[in-house]
């Protein structure tokens, strides 16, 4: 034979070769063969004769060299340049991942050739048993593959069929050979599944392939059935044609009592109409198409489906008004009808963009408050709904800073309970029994002045004028020369002047809780009026005029009078970290609520109306009471500690 021949044959048998790819995963075919990628598992033909490829292994181990044919095939593998295994096919060999093998093929005859992974259920030649009608199982690599064995225990026709898994499922398909990898029947594919009938004589075995298409991997199940001898020898449908418009469906079902889902369904051509395993028919574009029903027995029959343009009728929105705050966004929802038209294409106006404002996505934004009305229209027939869409003040934001100073660096002096007190505090906020005061807080220990400052700019300072606000700071605090203050972790003290002037800057109401001693000073109150010492001098005032915290901005709750100590107690015998906390921080979390100690819910102590929320009066009320309860009572002490109170008598909202 002349070179040029020979030349002409190879690239025969390399070019049937491409053409007879099944579907699946890795060689690589050589140089010569243009350099087409093949991969594990795949499924390939080729005729009698030398063939040459590579093939990149993705894990170390074994694999098998498989192929069918009425000849023989012998194999030789070799990898880094050396021989690793040769013989006659089916060939078990060992390979190094990330190095390419070569693997020189030598067939008598027209051969089919695989690699497998030489594990259970991965290999023709270890392959999984099934016994049970229903095998559930999941492809976790990209370009596994199944291989089952089923063996009849009655002699009869057979249906294995594959099923897509509900939840994270993957279509699959279906090969059903004898012990020789001959093919046993032919596949039926439908949407959602794939299938064939097989005839097995009683103790006769058959080879089932499962492989997903490409890197697909998910859940899938296997179903094995005999039929019994009542199926009817014929398959009769409802009708033999129907009509749907794009984006219908239709449920086929024959005239028997056995269930579709054990017939076979298919469609012609699945960009008209697709089914699924259980005869329900997807209209999908325009044409015609026919959709066939096989039984066990051979039996079919065949319904011609003609599917036409939906046109659109009309379009609504979900809701006829919409309330939103300013500065929120949403998404518009909205139905063309019917759901099934062709042409969904829609667009927005709205009446008022300084009021609100709405993309061809129906993304709206609130701009500010008012009303506007938003259009949709219909890009076909130019239909229209409309939707009003009141946009009101913004929903408060409820922030909270909780600080507490445990550690004094300057001379090491430390306050017991200080965390405990300060986290109790913090959880009392954040319970979930409370709708519209949900705070997001934050809690910091032993602050610098700097610190401090600059955690009030960044937890607090973030909002807007509809929101609140609050700040609890557990720390030293005194009067000197008339001036309030309290003192941070590195020793410095801050006067109530310097903190009203960083609080200032916060946005939105805000309510001020400092359980401190003679904290009463920053707001000038004493026990009584006529307590009041002379020359106290107040750092919000100024000659002439009230101060700072008269503003409607500042909510305040002290827990102690400005001449009097705020004290911690323990919850029994031992004094621990866990076991302290300062009576004030008691009071007030049980009347939000919330018992520090045993760090769970209660009965809401301050609510005095019953209308599960808490006003700054009513956390002042109980706080109060709750404090002298606790000096007098329960510990003996016979302290003083009024709790007090800025405005007096307000109904501000603390939770709620």
């Amino acid at each position: 034979m002349r070179p040029q021949s020979r030349w002409l044959k190879r690239m025969c048998i390399m070019l049937g070769l491409l053409l007879s790819i099944w579907a699946g995963a890795g060689f690589c075919v050589s140089k010569a063969a243009s350099g087409a990628q093949f991969f594990i598992n795949q499924r390939l033909s080729g005729a009698a004769g030398e063939l040459s490829l590579s093939f990149l292994p993705d894990l170390t181990g074994e694999y098998v060299l498989a192929s069918f044919s009425d000849g023989t095939v012998e194999a030789e593998v070799v990898q880094t340049g050396e021989t690793v295994a040769s013989g006659a096919l089916p060939l078990t060999v060992r390979l190094n991942a990330e190095v390419e093998a070569e693997l020189r093929l030598k067939a008598s005859a027209a051969f089919n050739f695989e690699i497998m992974r030489s594990s259970l259920g991965r290999s023709a030649f270890n392959p999984l048993a099934v016994s049970a009608e229903r095998t559930n199982r999941s492809l976790t690599r990209a370009r596994d593959v199944h291989w089952f064995r089923f063996t009849a225990e009655t002699a009869g026709t057979h249906l294995f069929k594959t099923v897509r898994g509900v939840n994270g499922g993957v279509d699959v398909h279906l090969n059903v050979f004898d012990e020789n990898g001959a093919v046993l029947a032919e596949t039926v594919r439908a949407e959602d599944s794939e299938g064939a009938f097989v005839t097995l004589s009683k103790g006769e075995s058959c080879l089932i392939r499962v492989a997903a298409d490409g890197e697909s991997t998910g859940k899938y199940s296997l179903f094995a059935r005999l039929f019994s001898e009542d199926i009817p020898a014929e398959i009769t449908l409802s009708q033999d044609s129907h009509a749907l418009q794009t984006g219908q469906w239709q449920r086929l079902k024959p005239q028997t009592d056995v269930e579709p889902k054990l017939f076979l369904w298919s469609s012609d051509d699945e960009s008209v109409a697709t089914v699924s395993g259980e005869g329900v028919v997807a209209a999908v574009g325009e044409g015609t198409c026919e959709i066939t029903c096989l039984g066990a027995n051979g039996a079919s029959a065949t319904v011609s489906i003609t599917v036409s343009r939906a046109f659109v009728r009309g379009v609504t929105f979900d809701t006829d008004t919409l309330s939103i705050a300013s500065g929120d966004s949403t998404y518009l929802s909205w139905n063309v009808l019917p759901s099934y038209a062709a042409n969904r294409g829609v667009r927005f106006s709205s009446s008022d963009e300084s009021v609100a404002t709405v993309q061809s996505n129906g993304y709206l934004r609130a701009i500010s408050e008012g009303e506007a009305t938003i259009t949709v229209t219909t890009d076909e027939g130019g239909f229209q709904a409309r939707l009003l869409v009141t946009v009101r003040k913004p929903d408060p934001v409820y922030r909270a800073l909780l600080v507490g100073i445990a550690n004094y660096a300057e001379d090491g002096r430390s306050r017991q309970g200080a965390v405990n007190t300060t986290q109790g505090v913090s959880d009392a906020l954040t319970q979930t029994r409370y709708d519209t005061t949900r705070y997001i807080t934050d809690m910091r220990l032993d602050l610098t002045v700097s610190e401090l400052f600059a955690a009030i700019d960044e937890v607090l300072g973030a909002g807007n004028k509809n929101d609140v606000a609050l700040l609890y700071i557990n720390c030293h605090g005194g009067v000197t020369a008339g001036i309030p203050w309290i003192e941070m972790r590195d020793g410095v003290r801050i006067p109530a002047r310097q903190l009203e002037s960083a609080l200032r800057r916060v946005p939105g109401r805000v309510v001020l809780i400092l359980d401190c001693c003679n904290s009463g000073a920053f707001i000038g109150k004493a026990d009584a009026a006529d307590d009041f010492v002379r020359g106290v001098v107040n750092a919000f005032s100024t000659a002439g005029k009230l101060n700072a915290f008269a503003s409607s901005k500042y909510k305040v709750l002290v827990s102690s009078s400005y001449d009097q100590k705020s004290y911690r107690i323990a919850s029994g015998t031992s004094v621990t970290e866990n076991t302290v906390s300062t009576v004030f921080a008691r009071a007030l979390t049980e009347a939000l609520g919330w018992d520090l100690m045993k760090d769970k819910t209660i009965s809401i102590r301050a609510d005095l109306d019953n209308n599960r929320q808490v006003t700054l009066n009513e956390a002042f009320l109980y706080a109060r009471k709750r404090c002298m309860y606790y000096l007098t009572h329960a510990t003996g002490m016979r302290g003083r500690q009024a709790v007090q109170v800025w405005p007096e008598g307000d109904t501000f909202v603390v939770v709620g």
